[in-house]
Order: C-alpha cells, then sequence, then structure tokens
C-alpha cells in the first residue's frame, strides 16, 4: 500500500510539474535522419539533450535518445536517481497519451564525467491514429531526468520538450 501512495504522489507530482516548467529547448538541430533538442538546466552545470529519430510512414513508435551531462568545472560529478533516470510521455491537446510512468524509488547513482553525455534509449509505442493526431494537433515529446546531486537538488526535475511542428517528417 505504501508504495502505491508513494507512486500516485510520484505520478501526480510529475504531471504538476510537466504543466508548470518550461520545457522548451535552447537550441533544435535538424539532421537527415532525426532532430536534436538541448536545454541548459537552470542553476546548474548540467544539460540534457532529446534525439528523437524521424518517423517512417508506417512507424507507431518514436525512437528517442535522452542523454544527460555534465559541464562543471570539475572531472566528475556523481548523480542520484531513480531508475530510470528519464522518463519520457507523449502529449496531444495537453493529454498523456498512454499509461503512468513507472520508475523506482530505490536510489541509484551515476558518475557523470565533465563533458561527456549519459544516454538512455526511450521508445514511445503508439497507434497509427495517435500518431497522425500527434502531427495533426501540434502534440508533443517531453522527457524528465529527475536527479540530484552535490550543490544541484531540484524540485521536479529537468524537463525538455519537442512539439509535433520541429519533428515533422
Amino acid at each position: 500500500m505504501k508504495n502505491r501512495f508513494f507512486f500516485l504522489l510520484f505520478f501526480v507530482l510529475l504531471l504538476t510539474a510537466c504543466s508548470s516548467i518550461n520545457s522548451a529547448p535552447d537550441s533544435v538541430v535538424e539532421g537527415k535522419n532525426e532532430i536534436t533538442a538541448t536545454k541548459q538546466i537552470a542553476d546548474s552545470n548540467f544539460e540534457i539533450r532529446l534525439i528523437v529519430a524521424r518517423l517512417e510512414d508506417t512507424s507507431n513508435t518514436f525512437d528517442l535518445e535522452a542523454s544527460i551531462r555534465y559541464t562543471g568545472e570539475e572531472q566528475e560529478i556523481t548523480i542520484s536517481h531513480g531508475d530510470p533516470l528519464f522518463t519520457a510521455e507523449l502529449k496531444i491537446d495537453g493529454k498523456q497519451i498512454g499509461g503512468p510512468i513507472g520508475v523506482s524509488t530505490v536510489e541509484e547513482r551515476s558518475l557523470l564525467k565533465s563533458n561527456e553525455w549519459q544516454t538512455q534509449t526511450i521508445i514511445l509505442q503508439s497507434s497509427q491514429t495517435q500518431i497522425k493526431q500527434f502531427f495533426k494537433q501540434n502534440g508533443e515529446i517531453i522527457i524528465n531526468a529527475g536527479f540530484s546531486a552535490e550543490g544541484y537538488n531540484p524540485e521536479h526535475g529537468a524537463f525538455l520538450s519537442l512539439k509535433a511542428e520541429e519533428i515533422q517528417p
């Protein structure tokens, strides 16, 4: 029962944070087969990055790569986070598509070397109808890096998003 309460509380906080935090990227770079968005996390020495592979006409999945990197003066830093470090969600008209996101609350630790990206592959499964709606109704893909480190302890994590118009095939 206690685990269910914490899961529900985490999910409510995540949804609240998504609606009130600026998740717009600082830069978006278009490649031939992918779009890359990067954001400096406010008041920190960290950046997050989202790479979205362009969709094939018959695809029903979004292939993502979420990354974090430490940009401070130390050679390395240890971050604490849940498992997985990144979560992702698909929104259409402000509504989450798919089920709730589960994150293990057992503390994990990862060592980040200065200016090296640590990545996680994420696949968001959708139906053909949802993918069509995503592009027609300007959907949004949002990643969240929930972590803390020495000198950095955010309330809701770090968010980065790309809108459908930015990843249009």
